[in-house]
């Protein structure tokens, strides 16, 4: 069997994400194509509402780009993770810090339009796989913490390179 390269990508997602909130990049001729940084922070300002909208307003609208880019995080952008996280736990602590982060992410987003995850096929015998899982214990009765990840590597004796999965949770009492 032919080992093949399997790319996962959410171009048409990404697209349609930019459509729908409003913001057109009419000097650029497709997704990826670099513009200048002030006619992109023009467009992105949009992003921000207008001047006179209700607080409550702009909320339910961060809320409904924040839900789109992390459904887009779980999918196909790990890269997007921490950045989508922190935003939306500065949703209801700072509004501006909040518009600020979205506007960089989908700055980032739209300049890395086509990213996606790339997976190789590999041969069973020609793999191995790697599981790696650690706990802290929490002082003061405060919760454990617990992760692990699994890797998988192209030869047998070489260092896993490919994270297929990982997890981490706080431990309930």
């Amino acid at each position: 069997r032919k080992c093949e390269i399997l790319l996962l990508h959410q171009t048409p997602f990404v697209s349609a994400f930019f459509e729908r909130m409003g913001v057109c990049f009419k000097s650029r001729r497709c997704p990826g194509e670099h513009q200048s940084k002030t006619a992109l922070k023009t467009q992105l300002s949009e992003l921000g509402g207008e001047d006179n909208e209700s607080e409550e307003r702009c909320v339910k609208r961060l809320q409904s780009i924040l839900g789109c880019l992390v459904w887009l995080t779980t999918r196909t952008r790990p890269d997007l993770a921490f950045s989508v996280s922190y935003s939306a736990s500065q949703l209801t602590r700072d509004l501006e810090l909040c518009k600020l982060c979205v506007k960089h992410i989908c700055q980032y987003l739209w300049e890395n339009f086509s990213l996606g995850l790339e997976y190789e096929c590999l041969p069973l015998s020609e793999s191995s796989t790697h599981v790696y899982g650690d706990a802290s214990f929490a002082t003061e009765g405060g919760p454990s913490v617990s992760g692990y990840c699994v890797f998988k590597a192209s030869e047998p004796d070489e260092d896993p390179r490919h994270l297929l999965i990982w997890g981490s949770k706080r431990q309930t009492i």
